[in-house]
């Protein structure tokens, strides 16, 4: 009966385990998932970012080709001082600083648009190897259920086992019984038989 009862109770405790093991594997699964497409996302946008980074760096590479050209033609000053008025030569100033402040912003938008491209690639490289993390956490979950399913599977058998054998025992001893009250019975028949015949 103790062997039973220590049995019961090892089924309870497995149940339990087994419980909050499938809800842990179905709460990684969840992260991963999240994470997976987030991945996704990022992956997109990075894409996004370096076509656009591609295009910026295109643009920028032809300006400054198109300014080296120009610079060999004739200098900014010869470009200043064959204006045929003040007003076309302040026109001509506002143009080269347009054009300066242009390019500056040109290679500015390159550095922050290279700095976001090399932070996104961190993240992403940040949430694959947490992604694998709970992966390799679940493989290991899920090994230990298979192992709990296991003892929880051995567990029932014994147990049932040792059922069929009480309840042979218990048909055995009520066997028994019923063939010790035939042979009783017997017993007072011919004793009442015995004395009638007196």
């Amino acid at each position: 009966t103790s062997k039973k009862k220590s049995e019961l109770s090892q089924i309870e405790d497995l149940n339990y385990k087994l419980s909050v093991r499938e809800n842990l594997i179905k709460v990684t699964n969840q992260q991963a998932n999240v994470l997976t497409r987030s991945i996704n996302s990022n992956q997109k946008q990075i894409s996004a970012n370096r076509e656009e980074l591609a295009l910026l760096k295109d643009s920028y590479a032809k300006m400054l080709q198109q300014a080296y050209k120009q610079k060999n033609k004739q200098s900014r000053i010869m470009f200043l001082l064959s204006a045929n008025t003040f007003k076309q030569a302040y026109k001509r100033v506002k143009y080269l600083k347009q054009y300066a402040d242009y390019q500056k912003l040109q290679a500015t938008k390159i550095k922050v648009k290279t700095a976001a491209l090399q932070k996104a690639n961190l993240e992403l490289l940040a949430q694959k190897e947490e992604k694998n993390k709970l992966i390799a956490a679940n493989k290991i979950e899920q090994n230990t259920l298979k192992i709990e399913r296991k003892q929880h599977e051995s567990i029932m058998r014994s147990i049932k086992r040792n059922l069929n054998k009480y309840s042979a025992q218990i048909k055995a001893k009520q066997k028994e019984a019923k063939r010790i009250d035939a042979q009783i019975d017997n017993l007072i028949k011919e004793a009442i038989a015995k004395s009638n015949k007196k």
